[in-house]
């Protein structure tokens, strides 16, 4: 379904709107059409993950909008649901919605609207394949609500759902321990069962009067107890454990059917006055040492102690609330000693809760489980053991581990490992559908960076001795000591995933600022129009500056704080959670340019007045409106169109040393390079075919490059396909510094370009030693160094210059001086420092 702003519409008031979305009695911007580009099925899924990714507070009203093609609000489609009516709505739209409130567990008042949305549309069209994985949210969210009867009638109607996974769903509604029909005892155990008969395992046992039915788990092991073999060292860590669940975590590699083994039970000083549990537990089998640690250093530490206590030829964990089958440990030895050609062998593990309840919200109950794997000693020594970090350092490592050897991991199919979900768990709150803590995903793209880039043998560190070894910074809440927080100069927000035009111009602006001795972070928010697939990591330029600690990278909540943010691309923050960040700013400046703030612009990506609101919720400061130095000029003031505060100062142009660092290159005196950026506001290109023809010709008597959107190029010329002589490279295609140096001549013609105010494209040209030809105007907004012509009169001024090679070379370096005297980033420093700024960012 395609979502067209056109005609009359209604606001979330219920006013109505025009074409641009404007009220009838007021100008209200709505939802910006530019999201009506990534609301069709093509890109869908794309915009679903951003939804959830970025806790977007703004689900409800968004997907009541493209449910109803612009004619309700949430609250509307709320009560048409009520009623039992899809009038007006598309059901796969409503749906998506339902769904996505759903995983994103932030908002569980609506629950119950979900629940009654995905009934609605599944007795409308109960059989539609695309509506399946819907079909199991409803399974699971009855479940959730007790309503196990109208479970498993859903499932004698779908036989899909009900053989998922050996059938869990339905295994789950005869579980006693939650339905309290203890005569369903035998019938729940044989289904629970079907995971491990069907792989020839043992069935476990459980005690049917347990109040913790996790903690009876046994079973009875196909397979016979081998006493031979390799040495296998189990590394334990605990801090102040739960008794009983350390005694059912211990005692299911006790009893092991592979009895060469050794328990490392590695106690980071708890806290308890006298956890008798432990010595209780290493007096009970000589296959337990009990290791104590002081002071306290978290998991990784602990780990690389067992690491160097260890005897066994094969190392592998268990954590603390976990249960391994007694046929685990055989599975992987007898897998590893076979597979030389891998670095270690992991199991799969199944999730479940005390009452091995295994159904959750949107997530399936099997995946790979990172605590089981297995190496071999020499490996784990080798490749220098665990980063110290307090969590996620089981993936580190494995992947570091991978890429040193040379070698893969093997995954084995059986499920011989069971994790417990435990509320308060350090790592399970983590996790959700398509979400991970910042600090996770931040800490993965950061090692996966520092793997990629340096040689296998520099993987290898030394965390086993007793100094700490971080390779590349480590955000705070993942440091394994005490973190005293920052309070930087400037943090800049943006969505730091895609190669888009802004981000290189932010980077400009990170090293300018950090040149000018600022102290400097960024924060990653997510854009609904970037690159929204669930673990893209953030650019590689970005990336090496976090990493090396030239920049901060500041996360949600804390604990640092800046005295600037500044806001670089306002769209990550005008659908996102209204949700106090914790930054505490002095002051919060929200960049724009003066199309992005006017409902005039069919491509607006955002609506400044909601913006505004959203940001005094997440940033806890109110936000001032900065245009960009190209459009600074009054009569095309933001203010006009929305009611927020817009600066009497520009933004500054900031291009570092390295654009000109190199002097011009000499003209060619033939076969000239023509080159321009292709702008988006329609304003800066000649208004008819007859001046485009004159400014830009067609006819071969030129090589012209463009730096943009092929498709706004056609649409500005009036075509279907480019002349033969113009190459149009996307952005992210080329290096626009590689671009410029490349070029003879930069040729800005028509409409208003030439207003008196640089723009960045231009400045980037004349950075790049490239000559600028343009209209009457421009020696106003950058000297007398550029070239004022008719577009008719373009073709002989450049013959002129290519003749004249002196005078090329002139203005060129004329050009070059011009913008490293003013657009350096000196400007920006200062307007950090003192706001107070000329219309192009320079200082009075």
């Amino acid at each position: 379904m395609e979502i067209k702003v056109i005609g009359t519409e209604r606001d979330r008031t219920g006013r109505d709107m025009d074409a641009h979305g404007a009220g009838a009695d007021e100008k209200y911007p709505g939802l910006p059409p530019a999201l009506t580009a990534v609301v069709h099925r093509a890109t869908r899924d794309r915009l679903d993950k951003w939804a959830v990714s970025s806790e977007t507070a703004e689900i409800g009203e968004f997907y009541a909008w493209i449910a109803s093609e612009g004619t309700m609000t949430f609250a509307e489609v709320r009560e048409q649901v009520h009623k039992g009516r899809l009038d007006g709505l598309d059901p796969a739209n409503l749906v998506r919605m339902a769904r996505l409130l759903a995983v994103q567990l932030i908002a569980p008042q609506h629950d119950e609207f979900v629940v009654d949305v995905l009934q609605l549309v599944l007795r409308h069209d109960p059989h539609n394949p695309a509506y399946r994985h819907h079909r199991k949210l409803l399974v699971e969210m009855l479940f959730e609500q007790g309503r196990f009867a109208e479970v498993r009638k859903l499932l004698g109607r779908h036989p899909d759902l009900a053989s998922e996974f050996w059938g869990y769903l339905d295994a789950d509604t005869l579980n006693p321990f939650v339905t309290g029909n203890r005569a369903d005892h035998a019938q729940w155990l044989q289904a629970f069962n079907r995971p491990f008969t069907s792989f020839g395992l043992g069935p476990v046992t459980v005690d049917p009067d347990a109040a913790k039915p996790f903690d009876t788990l046994s079973a009875v092991p196909e397979s016979e107890v081998r006493h031979g073999g390799p040495l296998v060292s189990v590394i334990v860590t605990t801090y102040n454990p739960d008794p009983a669940e350390i005694v059912t975590a211990v005692q299911s590699i006790l009893n092991q059917t592979w009895r060469n083994l050794e328990v490392l039970l590695v106690d980071d000083c708890s806290s308890q006055s006298d956890p008798v549990i432990l010595d209780e537990l290493a007096a009970s089998d000589d296959r337990i040492r009990l290791i104590r640690l002081d002071p306290n250093g978290g998991t990784y530490r602990a780990r690389n102690e067992g690491i160097k206590a260890a005897r066994g030829e094969f190392i592998t964990g268990q954590d603390t609330d976990d249960w391994s089958h007694p046929e685990r440990i055989a599975h992987q030895v007898d897998r590893l000693r076979d597979r030389e050609d891998v670095a270690g062998v992991m199991t799969r593990a199944t999730r479940m809760d005390d009452t091995l309840v295994r159904v959750s919200r949107g997530l399936v109950p099997v995946r790979r489980c990172e605590v089981s794997f297995m190496m071999r000693r020499e490996d784990a020594i080798g490749v220098g053991g665990y980063l110290p970090v307090r969590k996620a350092g089981d993936s580190e490592f494995r992947e570091r581990l991978e890429r040193w050897t040379g070698k893969p991991t093997d995954v084995l199919d059986e499920p011989l490992y069971m994790i417990r979900l435990s509320l308060g768990s350090l790592s399970r709150s983590d996790f959700r559908v398509g979400w991970n803590h910042p600090m996770r995903t931040g800490f993965r793209n950061a090692y996966r960076r520092w793997h990629q880039t340096v040689e296998p043998a520099e993987l290898a560190l030394d965390n086993l001795g007793d100094e700490d070894r971080f390779p590349f910074a480590i955000a705070p809440n993942m440091r394994g000591k005490e973190y005293e927080p920052q309070r930087v100069d400037v943090c800049f927000v943006a969505d730091w995933r895609g190669n888009s035009p802004q981000v290189g111009e932010v980077l400009e602006e990170i090293r300018a600022c950090r040149d000018g001795g600022l102290s400097v972070a960024v924060l990653q928010m997510e854009s609904p129009y970037g690159s929204n697939q669930f673990g893209t990591p953030i650019l590689p330029e970005v990336q090496e500056l976090i990493n090396d600690g030239s920049v901060l990278q500041m996360y949600p909540y804390g604990p640092d704080t800046a005295r600037n943010v500044i806001v670089r691309d306002p769209a990550t923050v005008h659908l996102g959670r209204r949700a106090s960040l914790g930054l505490a700013p002095d002051r919060l400046l929200i960049v724009a340019d003066a199309e992005e703030m006017s409902i005039r612009d069919r491509d607006w990506t955002f609506d400044p007045a909601w913006t505004q609101s959203m940001a005094a919720d997440i940033f806890d400061c109110q936000a001032e409106w900065v245009l960009t130095a190209a459009d600074a000029s009054s009569e095309k003031a933001a203010g006009t169109d929305f009611p927020v505060p817009v600066a009497d100062w520009a933004y500054p142009v900031v291009l570092s040393a390295g654009w000109t660092a190199r002097p011009p290159a000499p003209v060619r005196t033939e076969g000239f390079v023509l080159a321009r950026r292709v702008g988006t506001d329609s304003g800066d290109w000649p208004a008819n075919e007859e001046q485009i023809e004159a400014a830009y010709p067609t006819d071969g008597s030129g090589e012209y490059r463009w730096l943009g959107d092929a498709d706004v190029l056609l649409d500005r010329v009036g075509r279907r396909t480019l002349p033969a002589s113009w190459v149009c490279f996307g952005d992210g295609e080329i290096d626009p510094l590689i671009f410029w140096r490349s070029a003879d001549f930069c040729l800005q013609f028509g409409g208003d370009s030439a207003t008196g105010h640089p723009r960045r494209d231009v400045l980037e040209a004349l950075a790049a030693g490239v000559v600028v030809v343009g209209d009457v105007g421009h020696q106003r907004a950058y000297g007398d160094f550029v070239v004022e012509v008719r577009p008719a009169d373009a073709a002989d001024a450049l013959r002129t210059l290519a003749e004249n090679p002196e005078e090329y070379r002139r203005l060129a370096l004329a050009g070059q001086k011009h913008v490293r005297a003013r657009y350096g980033g000196q400007s920006l420093v200062r307007t950090l420092q003192d706001n107070n700024g000329d219309e192009d960012g320079t200082r009075t």
